[in-house]
């Protein structure tokens, strides 16, 4: 697929509040409270109100009306560039030809843990254990 901008309109911000700050975390999954309030980072007690991504680190992101994981590629004041991992039955893989987005960092539901290899030739990816389930939950809540 060629490469996919996303031109959603952005949205205020919440402040910070101390219940932002004690995010909920299960497993190797951190949960954003609400898809539009950002997971409190040491940068955002400084005064940044965004939520700051790391490179390479995998994230679930919502795109038209569904969710999708990835991996950050690039990170921007409002905005991150993912390169989208697509599903394959309960599996996932990366794409023939590379699927980067640029979505906004609302848009994330949470970050994740790598996928785990798996298979003969350990080109197909699993989530664990119930990461797919928590992501749904979010996806529903958004």
């Amino acid at each position: 697929m060629a490469e996919r901008v996303s031109k959603q309109t952005a949205e205020n911000k919440p402040e910070q509040t101390a219940e932002n700050e004690s995010a909920q975390t299960a497993g190797n999954l951190n949960v954003h409270k609400a898809a539009n309030e950002p997971f409190t980072t040491s940068e955002s007690e400084e005064g940044n109100e965004s939520t700051e991504y790391v490179i390479k680190e995998f994230v679930a992101a919502v795109y038209q009306q569904k969710w999708y994981i990835g991996k950050v590629i690039k990170t921007d004041v409002d905005d991150i560039k993912i390169d989208l991992m697509e599903e394959r039955k309960q599996l996932f893989r990366w794409p023939t030809r590379k699927d980067k987005l640029w979505v906004k960092k609302t848009d994330v539901l949470c970050t994740i843990a790598a996928p785990i290899a798996t298979g003969k030739s350990n080109r197909m990816f699993q989530l664990e254990n119930n990461t797919r389930v928590n992501i749904q939950n979010l996806y529903e809540q958004y």
